[in-house]
């Protein structure tokens, strides 16, 4: 078994309180926090209702917008309950769906509704909420953001967990955050998923889900150093599952087979049978299709003892709050289990036929819980389970880690994961292997390296029946994908997917609102709408590969490439997958170069132009590879996150013909960051790349290329963006054995 993770903190705010006591108790209570709609004009809307969070609840903040605001309050109350250490390395992670998409709808489609440009959804990127904990908690060591739609808060929770048990930190603040916006509440009435009176989960006159917004955090520590702080314990979390179901955009896998898989693997990986179970925090969004799933997968997991652990979905009172979901859930099932009173799913009276679950209606049902699940999924079959045991729960008999880590803060660094296939998909086609150097570096033995000047459209190179609705953005992702199955001869099942993006399709996104506030909310075209929400390129990249591994976007602006490969390596570390493919995809929006081009963002050199496209790398364990005789085209060393100026720490040292590669142009290092690799060759990307977000992963790609042409042995990739600074270390094949830069 491995180590189980102490909760220290916990934090919370919702429509129904600005804790987690006050919340709870009105949970448990049967109290619902439904009420008008009053963050912006629903006018014209076939629904008005959602479970609104009163902003006094929060300190008044105007610098913030109002997912940072949600956040920030509920953080605060998780590290002033855990009360860290001095010297704590504490990393933070993320999870959302919205993030300031509320702003940017004000300030793109104005008062009045007409559009204004786009230039307000770049000032308002997904990473800032986490960019904003981490410049008001100084002891944040590292930071990420994930969006896996609906399962994105417990996605963040696993992702944390993951860094402890690699010794990656000493701590983690993890969670979720989302506000109501305009796009969401458009969008889901659009497809005709909100109820127009009500939101009844598993009952047999169920008619949709109500939207709400809030933020629910974590804090974390591992059990093996918690005894010298003598804290109280408010749970443990004993395991994790991600996975997705590789079936449909907005339409879960109606059999609820993969979700039942899902909660078996998180029941193994905590080491429990499902006979231990006692309660199950369901996703229960009470639309139709939802709810029969869920209920069908519970049945798969315990079988004739489906009945036997009490059920409850909390949406039927706090509204579906998306990113913040899994982590306000998370947060109910804890205190269901501490506190001795399991909450009831508001709304619910009359059980569904096929719900014959143990729901617990009305008011809260008093048991003395051990062992207890919360579930999520989301667009595109993004699930997470999470399983936790009561604070006075025995402790697991043995300890045993998994794969070591290629961090920071081990004291060694490893080769167990490897590169087994590399693309980058251009407007100039595919290319893979020793062409990644030529197409995308400016090298020592290739300095005249430069691309065709054929064009080539993405879409061209996919299935015209898988890819109907597909953009050149999500094109590319599918392209890329292909591409690295074929090179390295996987099947997508078990498969997972790391994707960066740094602002997705503005283009598309400012015409569904354009249009929903030019002819009113009912107008919104439905199919558009899933494929504007943040995660919908891995979404669609998994359906075209059939990838079952966990799927998210990540995002981190210009070190998204970084950060994707980053979370695949962490992921890989926890089983949480059999192979990984990471990178990052952008198209040229016609948009999103106005915008960047209003705010004066883009370099000064006139050689540099916009450029798009996907680079993508596949990752797996390198025993694995060997197993199925695959080669190997590069060793993952090291990959690393530090605040700008600081020193990278356990960099592997440079071996033989070495040579560091910078994402940016004119990027010189800064004394004492790169320790011995500051002496060493650097490169940079071909200007044939054009300048954009993903850079990073070209970069990472092009790294790969340049130890196929050899002599290079070892590259080390790097960037830097608002005071952090990422890099990657990888190694040829047979390169001498890693060492540590002192």
């Amino acid at each position: 078994m491995r180590e189980r993770l102490a909760v220290t903190g916990v934090g919370l705010v919702s429509s129904l309180g600005g804790d987690v006591e006050s919340t709870f108790r009105a949970l448990c209570a049967g109290e619902r926090g439904f009420g008008p709609v009053t963050a912006f004009d629903v006018t014209g809307h076939r629904c008005s209702l959602a479970a609104e969070v009163k902003l006094a609840l929060c300190e008044d903040e105007p610098e913030l917008a109002r997912t940072e605001r949600l956040a920030w309050a509920a953080a605060r109350q998780a590290l002033a309950q855990a009360d860290l250490p001095e010297g704590c390395r504490l990393g933070v992670v993320v999870g959302t769906t919205t993030g300031q998409m509320l702003e940017a709808e004000f300030a793109l489609l104005g008062e009045g509704g007409d559009e204004a440009g786009g230039d307000q959804l770049v000032r308002h990127p997904l990473q800032s909420t986490a960019d904003r904990l981490a410049a008001r908690v100084t002891s944040i060591v590292a930071r990420e953001t994930l969006c896996s739609a609906c399962s994105s808060g417990a996605a963040a929770i696993t992702l944390g967990a993951a860094w402890l048990r690699a010794g990656r930190v000493d701590a983690v603040l993890v969670g979720g955050a989302d506000a109501l916006c305009r796009m969401t509440f458009t969008g889901f009435g659009a497809l005709g998923a909100l109820s127009t009176s009500d939101c009844r989960p598993f009952d047999a006159t169920r008619s949709g889900l109500l939207l709400g917004e809030g933020a629910g955090f974590l804090v974390l520590e591992r059990e093996s150093q918690l005894a010298s702080r003598r804290r109280a314990v408010r749970g443990w979390l004993l395991g994790e599952a991600l996975g997705a179901e590789a079936h449909h955009l907005t339409h879960p896998e109606p059999s609820g087979e993969p979700s039942a898989r899902l909660i078996e693997r998180a029941l193994e990986l905590a080491g429990q049978p499902a006979s231990a179970v006692d309660y199950v925090n369901l996703h229960g969004t009470g639309t139709q299709a939802n709810d029969a799933m869920e209920t069908l997968a519970m049945h798969r997991v315990f079988g004739s003892a489906a009945s036997a652990p009490f059920v409850s979905s909390s949406k039927g009172q706090l509204g579906h709050t998306l990113g913040a979901a899994g982590a306000i859930e998370a947060i109910i099932t804890l205190e269901a289990l501490r506190s001795g009173q399991l909450p009831p799913t508001g709304g619910l009276t009359t059980i569904a036929e096929d719900g014959q679950l143990r729901h617990i209606l009305g008011v809260a049902q008093p048991a003395a819980a051990r062992v207890a699940l919360s579930t999520s999924f989301g667009f595109g079959g993004a699930g997470a389970v999470l399983v936790f045991g009561r604070e006075d729960a025995d402790a697991p008999a043995t300890v045993a880690s998994p794969l070591p880590s290629p961090s920071t803060a081990l004291p060694a660094v490893t080769a167990a994961l490897v590169v087994t296939a590399a693309v980058a998909v251009t407007t100039t086609g595919r290319h893979q292997d020793a062409a990644l150097a030529k197409l995308l570096a400016s090298t020592r033995a290739h300095p005249d390296a430069d691309a065709s000047s054929v064009q080539v459209d993405p879409l061209s190179l996919l299935d015209p029946e898988r890819s109907r609705r597909f953009d050149r953005f999500t094109a590319y992702v599918a392209a890329g994908i292909d591409a690295l199955l074929s090179e390295s001869g996987l099947a997508g099942p078990g498969v997972g997917l790391c994707l960066s993006s740094a602002y997705g399709n503005v283009a598309r996104t400012v015409d569904f609102l354009s249009r929903a506030a030019k002819r009113g909310p009912r107008m919104a075209n439905p199919a558009e709408f899933p494929h504007l929400v943040p995660s919908a390129g891995a979404a669609n990249g998994s359906l075209y590969g059939l990838l079952t591994g966990p799927v998210v976007n990540v995002f981190d602006a210009t070190l998204g490439g970084h950060a994707a490969l980053a979370v695949g390596l962490e992921l890989l570390i926890a089983e949480q997958a059999s192979a990984v493919i990471v990178g990052a995809s952008e198209a040229c929006d016609s948009h999103l170069v106005r915008c960047i081009d209003d705010l004066s963002a883009w370099p000064s050199s006139p050689s540099d132009r916009v450029g798009e496209g996907t680079a993508l790398l596949l990752l797996e364990p390198a025993a694995a590879a060997a197993a199925r005789g695959q080669a190997v085209l590069a060793h993952c060393l090291w990959q690393g996150l530090a605040r700008s100026g600081a020193s990278l720490g356990e960099l592997p040292a440079p071996v033989g013909d070495c040579c560091s590669l910078a994402a940016g142009p004119g990027f010189e290092p800064l004394p004492g960051e790169l320790g011995s690799w500051s002496a060493v060759p650097q490169v940079t990307l071909n200007a044939s790349v054009g300048w954009q977000a993903g850079r990073g992963a070209f970069a990472l790609a092009a790294a790969v290329g340049l130890l196929q042409l050899g002599p290079t042995q070892r590259v080390l990739v790097w960037d830097r963006r608002d005071g952090w600074l990422r890099a990657a270390v990888f190694a040829a094949p047979g390169c001498p054995s890693p060492s540590v830069d002192e």
